[in-house]
This record gives C-alpha cells, sequence and structure tokens, in this order.
C-alpha cells in the first residue's frame, strides 16, 4: 500500500462556512489593497498524494494546480476558510458570486517564468529589476501567482502573505520560490502600520 497521503477531493460539510464566507467577503469588499504581487513557486513534488500525480503535459497541470491548491488548504486549519479567495459563490444576496484573487500561469522552466514576468508592462512601472532566483532547480516547473490582494480582516496581512505563508511551509505540491510587489498596496482602512 502506498504511504502517500491521499488528497480529500470532497469537501464535506464546513461547519463554519457562512463565518468563511462572510470573512472572504470582508476582505473582498472592505479590504481591498489595490496592489498585485506575484508569487513563485515551484514543483517540488511530481506525485504528493497517492490519487494525484503532476500530469505529463503542462496545460493540463495549470488546469488543475487551482483544484489541488484549494484541496490542500481545505484539509489545512489555518488556510481552509481563505481557500475561497480561489473564486466561490453562496446564496448570499449581497454577493453571490466573486471571482478568483488569483490567476494562475504555470512554466516549464525558470527562464520561461522569468521572460513572462519581465515582459510585463505592470513591472516596467516598479523601480529596480524584479528578482528571481537563480538557485532552484532551471528545468523544474514553476507556477505563477498573480494575485490582486486584499487586506485581510485585522489589516495586519494580505491575501498574498497567507498564500506565501502557505507555499512556503504547508504544500506538498508546491515549494515557494520568490514574492515580487509589482504594485504597492494601498494602507489598510483600518489604520494599523501593515
Amino acid at each position: 500500500m502506498n504511504g502517500k497521503p491521499r488528497l480529500s477531493t470532497k469537501p464535506g460539510r464546513d461547519p463554519e462556512r457562512r463565518a468563511h464566507q462572510a470573512q472572504v467577503k470582508h476582505a473582498i469588499l472592505e479590504g481591498q489593497a489595490w496592489g498585485l504581487t506575484y508569487l513563485l513557486a515551484r514543483v517540488k513534488d511530481r506525485a504528493p498524494y497517492s490519487n494525484y500525480t503532476v500530469p505529463d503535459d503542462l496545460e493540463t497541470f495549470e488546469f488543475t494546480v487551482k483544484g489541488v491548491v484549494r484541496l490542500e488548504m481545505m484539509a489545512q486549519e489555518g488556510y481552509k476558510g481563505w481557500r475561497r479567495m480561489f473564486g466561490s459563490n453562496t446564496k448570499a444576496r449581497e454577493l453571490s458570486t466573486w471571482r478568483s484573487r488569483a490567476s494562475i500561469k504555470t512554466f516549464a522552466s525558470l527562464d520561461q517564468a522569468r521572460a513572462y514576468v519581465e515582459a510585463d508592462p505592470l513591472v516596467t512601472w516598479k523601480e529596480g529589476v524584479v528578482a528571481l532566483p537563480d538557485d532552484p532547480p532551471p528545468d523544474d516547473w514553476y507556477v505563477l501567482f498573480q494575485v490582486q490582494d486584499v487586506w485581510l480582516p485585522g489589516g495586519k496581512f494580505r491575501w498574498s502573505d497567507l498564500l506565501e505563508a502557505y507555499l512556503r511551509n504547508d504544500s506538498r505540491l508546491l515549494a515557494f520560490a520568490e514574492r515580487c510587489d509589482v504594485l504597492p498596496p494601498v494602507p489598510t482602512k483600518e489604520g494599523d502600520d501593515a
């Protein structure tokens, strides 16, 4: 029998579903940061679960990676409510649907990821050069999260901060590689020194 954990593919019933949805709605409506952050991660395990293996085709992988990330986050206490930042829907009347706060693009190498980021017109407005790492394995597959940032309730952390912590510490599929704040966020409404 395979000793790897199994990726839970059914969300089950989250007893805090409404509270989690309210948290995300608050972040989107009240915590808008008007910032854009890039988080780059590399594939660290091509078979992280007994029931999921990274597809051989990059395009298919790009299609599946958001679902895997959502399922991984759902299974961990500190992240499960925030997986809804990748898009969700509810029957609540004030905001019935919302789109993902992170666009995902995959690359077959670090050089391809670097070329994509450096070609972004928004990056050219940023002072200085975007530093992408040279030390990670250059031929691993890479995932770029383009995060439309929002302040999380409390105003001390942004969605990109939470996503970075997940990539650094808790994903079995991905390993954090680099961060770039393309458009710095506006200060939080709560007035904290975030």
